[in-house]
């Protein structure tokens, strides 16, 4: 329970104190008393945003201090180690200091803690009511959200909604494997038109500059053949031939190393150097012999050549290895459209799967909210006698709807599925005997929607055992006897 609020320089109060006690605290007074400055003190502790108007006058900074006291069993303790957050005996204090600026400190027993923090401690602490709350009946989209608080459906609603997630991720992976199939029929085509034509050109063997050098040599057989004649004339078939030059030239530096030792150097480099002719002389006697012109041969090298460079230059690439390399991409992915089957069955398999875990959730849940939805109407009216309205009738239909196309059952019937389940619900209400309830928004006065809602707060703060219930104007659109009933 919440034990004292301590405020300091917040708004118009310079410093105050107020004590609270257990069980119900009835703060009034005349309009601008001060009675909303101390709600919205405990909606900064709740986890509210602060502001630079909340700073009294010229001060520095705004001080709000709840003091909490919780039995030994509450989940908060749990939470508050979780937290690595000192404890302090059966006291929880919660303090907010809010500066000139706007920025915000908070601390939970003096340890400084983020707005995350504070909001994961207020949610199981404080259920604050705010004038015009009770506007939110009047919006059908809240009312099941009512009904799973009341059946303490937030687990299961959480497992259902993280199942929802994983089914809409899965089936939006089988719809893009789809579009890929469907695309994939597009580009085989290609893919195999694009493999066959490098096949054809049989570029797994090919070795260009090999294929260019043998071109040349044929495209110049006769420059060739006439240039290797020379040298062989040079060499051997002169009437002064180069071969027997050399042999002259040995002999007049053997004889000059006999009479001087400083020319054997010379011979020796001579005799190398006729070695090293000889062997030109043989290769080319070698190469002479071999050489035959092959027309047929020169044309194909020739074709061959330009098919490649025309790969080259068709592919954008630079050369031969990185034309294999795109034959071998192409490839990949051939097998690739070859597995989107696969993973197309995988994924429905899976699919099917995530539809199952759902429709049991789904089918949980449904359960859960139906035996609630009647205990509501039991409690509720039993709220509502009590405050003057004896022959009022209060019930939350859930409501279903039916999709043909929906892979969902509930009761052999295929249903939308949202991510709150198969239902959404509505409050429906009279205020007459004998009159057909209808939705609520429709038809409850003011005076009726506080009542209601007073109801549902009181009920639901009983099931989450919250520490704190405020409510603000709780009485609003309700006057005399009914107000003093409703007080009681």
């Amino acid at each position: 329970m919440l034990t004292s609020l301590y405020l300091k320089n917040y708004i118009l109060i310079k410093e105050a104190e107020v004590p609270f006690h257990p069980g119900l605290n009835i703060v009034t007074g005349e309009s601008g008393a001060g009675k909303s400055i101390l709600v919205g003190a405990l909606a900064q502790i709740a986890g509210a945003r602060g502001s630079s108007d909340m700073v009294r006058g010229d001060e520095r900074k705004a001080v709000i201090e709840a003091h909490f006291t919780l039995e030994q069993q509450h989940p908060l303790w749990l939470l508050l180690d979780q937290n690595d957050l000192e404890r302090n005996g059966d006291l929880l204090i919660i303090r907010k200091e809010i500066n000139a600026s706007g920025n915000s400190r908070i601390f939970i027993n003096d340890t400084p803690v983020s707005l995350q923090i504070l909001n994961s401690f207020s949610r199981q602490m404080i259920d604050l009511h705010g004038q015009h709350q009770h506007q939110k009946l009047l919006h059908p989209e809240n009312h099941l959200g009512y009904l799973d608080l009341f059946a303490a459906n937030g687990e299961l609603r959480g497992q259902f909604k993280e199942a929802y997630d994983n089914y809409l991720h899965l089936a939006a992976e089988l719809k893009r494997l789809r579009a890929e199939k469907e695309t994939a029929r597009q580009t085989e085509e290609l893919y195999r038109f694009q493999i066959a034509e490098l096949q054809q050109h049989q570029i797994d063997d090919a070795d260009p500059e090999a294929l260019r050098e043998e071109l040349r040599r044929l495209q110049n057989y006769e420059k060739i053949h006439q240039s290797a004649g020379t040298v062989l004339n040079l060499l051997y078939e002169n009437e002064i031939s180069l071969s027997e030059m050399l042999k002259e030239l040995l002999d007049q530096l053997r004889f000059l190393g006999s009479v001087d030792r400083e020319f054997e150097a010379y011979r020796e480099n001579v005799e190398q150097g006729q070695a090293l002719i000889e062997d030109a002389g043989q290769f080319t006697e070698r190469y002479l012999s071999g050489l035959e012109f092959d027309p047929q041969r020169a044309e194909y090298l020739r074709q061959r050549v330009s098919d490649l460079d025309f790969l080259l230059k068709k592919y954008q690439k630079d050369d031969i290895e990185a034309l294999r390399a795109f034959k071998e991409e192409l490839n990949e992915k051939l097998d690739a459209i070859a597995n989107v089957d696969q993973f197309i069955t995988r994924t429905e398999k899976e699919l099917n799967s995530r539809i199952e875990t759902l429709t049991t959730l789904g089918k949980q849940l449904s359960r859960s909210r139906a035996e609630a939805a009647q205990k509501l109407h039991e409690r509720i009216h039993a709220y509502l006698r009590d405050m003057a309205m004896p022959e009022s009738c209060f019930n939350c239909d859930l409501i279903t709807t039916p999709n043909p196309s929906s892979p969902f059952l509930l009761e052999n019937e295929a249903l939308e599925l949202s991510e709150t389940g198969f239902e959404t619900a509505r409050f429906m209400f009279t205020a007459n005997p004998g009159e057909a309830a209808r939705p609520l928004h429709k038809i409850a006065s003011g005076g009726e929607l506080s009542r209601i809602m007073l109801a549902i707060k009181s009920i639901l703060a009983a099931r989450d055992k919250t520490p704190l219930l405020v409510f603000d104007e709780i009485d609003s659109g309700i006057s005399g006897k009914t107000a003093q009933i409703t007080g009681k």
